[in-house]
């Protein structure tokens, strides 16, 4: 005698074949996935098949006849791309969020062009000045002020990203510590062999160094693939001065001498002396910088008076350091 099936095991057994084949039935009835390329990848492609038949290029790359006819048309166009290689050209994209981009975009291009900085807040600066208004409804309904603002310079860098723009940084240190530890014992030793016998008292070090109370910004934005252009020498040294310190291997630390931009026997800006610090030395230069005028003067009016026998002095190797009318 057989036994009869339980109803309720049928029930849950055509219930699995039903959802089953209904699975199957949508992964079948789906289309194929379109798949889209970089940029980069056309252009690699474009490059490696040149000369090769569309049947070839299908059969060897894998892309479709019609989407090779398609980019052989485009040729030009894809090549003078200059945004980001990685770009898909899958569809126009949303509608551009900063309406006056054109004229945005030129003044991008004359800020470097002029050899200026160009950066989020320094287009921050043209939009305040050229489209008020539009400032005003952008920062509406913000937190405060500084969320308004952190969200427009971020508006501004994506906007620059867009358009084929990337953040520069400088480069750190290129040489590694350990290989400037080995050069400073090897100059410490040398100099111990040539001028061990003098005393500590009559060793001067002099150095030079440049101080920047508005320094140019850390980072710019310049065009990908481009080198970065110089900034106007103006702009790099019109607010630096470079201070000489002097001290002796005894411990012995001279005057300063400060050097300040400005024009020999020209005119100088007298609200500025009282804010200078007193016990040192002042003299102009026309980049703020040594010169062969300048470091006489130092000779002469500061570190003479503290000679008393013959000295060694170590300075940086510089033209004006090694003149022969010293």
């Amino acid at each position: 005698m057989e036994a009869t099936a339980d109803p309720d095991e049928a029930i849950d057994a055509a219930l699995f074949n039903a959802v089953e084949a209904l699975i199957g039935a949508a992964a079948s009835s789906t289309s194929k996935r379109r798949k889209h390329y970089s940029f980069k990848q056309k252009r690699e492609i474009l490059c490696a098949t040149e000369g090769m038949s569309e049947r070839e290029v299908a059969r060897t790359q894998g892309v479709q006849r019609w989407t090779l006819c398609d980019w052989r048309k485009q040729k030009e166009a894809i090549f003078a791309f200059e945004g980001s290689e990685k770009t898909l050209s899958r569809a126009r994209g949303r509608p551009e969020s900063v309406p006056f981009g054109i004229e945005l975009i030129t003044y991008m291009k004359d800020t470097r062009r002029d050899r200026f900085p160009l950066t989020a807040r320094s287009m921050a600066v043209f939009v305040r000045e050229s489209y008020p208004d539009w400032l005003v409804t952008h920062v509406e309904g913000k937190k405060d002020a500084s969320t308004a603002y952190e969200s427009l310079l971020r508006l501004l860098r994506r906007f620059a990203y867009r358009q084929g723009f990337v953040q520069r940084t400088p480069s750190g240190l290129k040489e590694k510590v350990e290989d400037l530890e080995k050069v400073q014992i090897e100059v410490a030793d040398k100099f111990k062999q040539n001028f061990g016998s003098y005393a500590a008292g009559t060793i001067y070090n002099t150095d030079e160094t440049g101080i920047y109370y508005d320094t140019p910004p850390s980072k710019i934005l310049s065009p990908k693939g481009k080198p970065a252009k110089l900034l106007q020498k103006s702009e790099k040294h019109s607010a630096r001065m470079t201070v000489v310190c002097t001290i002796r291997a005894d411990g012995k630390k001279l005057p300063l001498l400060i050097i300040v931009r400005g024009v020999p026997n020209g005119t100088i800006e007298e609200e500025e002396l009282p804010t200078y610090p007193k016990g040192h030395v002042y003299t102009v230069q026309k980049k703020a910088w040594m010169g062969t005028r300048v470091w006489p003067f130092y000779l002469r009016s500061l570190l003479h008076y503290d000679i008393t026998e013959p000295p060694a002095l170590l300075v940086d190797n510089l033209d004006c350091h090694v003149s022969a009318v010293l």
